[in-house]
């Protein structure tokens, strides 16, 4: 009796070795726990499969950077056509300010800055330059003294004025330099937004003095006038805008 239970207890202890091998290789296998040879209960462990589908994070690293290198070669591109003289680019110069100019204001958000925080809003990296501005600074000044000669009914969009030879070109008004360039119409031209969304325009000029995105004041040269034919005399072209409309000019400033 004695031989037969410790040959039972034996193949218990061999079997459960056998159980716990099986399961150290192959885990959630079934595990038969035994008690005696005639009571076994078997235990079903639930096999789980994982999904898959591999982890995929929020926001890819790959297409984050390559948002960054587009975003800067979009404004490093900006900025090279701006700053060419070259006459291939004067289209599109044209087409990206056109596009500035009706989706953001930047003489309204500078004039803000500027109330503000005390200081001008810079947009645009400038030269330093000595500036020298005799006349006082005011709300409206004349571009420069002269005789119209072609009217705003003319044409429907501005004036021609006749001036001095080589006549400073002032703003006639503070705001912001949107455009300085070359215009297939009106030559070489500048264009400046105001604060009241107005804009002021100044075009066939002998030479511009200001860049894109420099803030001017009222009176402060932007160019001077072109040379006209008999030698002696200079003129430049001069329109106001107002909401996508020319407005006559000589409603505003008054010429001598």
């Amino acid at each position: 009796m004695k031989d037969r239970k410790k040959e039972i207890k034996k193949r218990i202890a061999k079997r459960n070795r056998e159980k716990r091998r099986q399961a150290n290789q192959r885990a959630f296998q079934p595990i038969n726990m035994a008690f005696g040879e005639e009571m076994e209960f078997d235990h079903q462990a639930i096999d789980y499969e994982a999904p898959n589908d591999e982890y995929r994070p929020f926001v890819k690293k790959e297409w984050f950077l390559f948002k960054i290198l587009a975003s800067g070669a979009l404004v490093l591109g900006t900025a090279i056509v701006f700053k060419s003289q070259s006459p291939v680019m004067v289209d599109s110069q044209k087409w990206i300010r056109q596009a500035m100019e009706t989706d953001i204001q930047f003489a309204s958000i500078a004039n803000w800055y500027e109330k503000q925080f005390g200081k001008p809003l810079a947009i645009w990296p400038q030269k330093e330059k000595t500036v020298t501005v005799d006349k006082p600074k005011k709300d409206l000044a004349v571009p420069a003294s002269g005789k119209v000669v072609e009217t705003f009914q003319a044409n429907g969009k501005g004036v021609m004025v006749k001036t001095g030879k080589g006549e400073v070109v002032d703003a006639m008004k503070g705001g912001l330099v949107i455009f300085a360039g070359k215009e297939a119409e009106t030559g070489n031209t500048v264009v400046i937004q105001h604060p009241d969304q107005s804009e002021s325009w100044y075009g066939q000029l002998q030479s511009i003095s200001v860049e894109p995105y420099q803030r001017v004041q009222a009176g402060e040269a932007i160019g001077k006038a072109k040379d006209r034919a008999d030698g002696t005399s200079g003129e430049f072209y001069f329109a106001i805008k107002q909401d996508d409309h020319y407005i006559d000019p000589n409603k505003v400033i008054k010429f001598e």
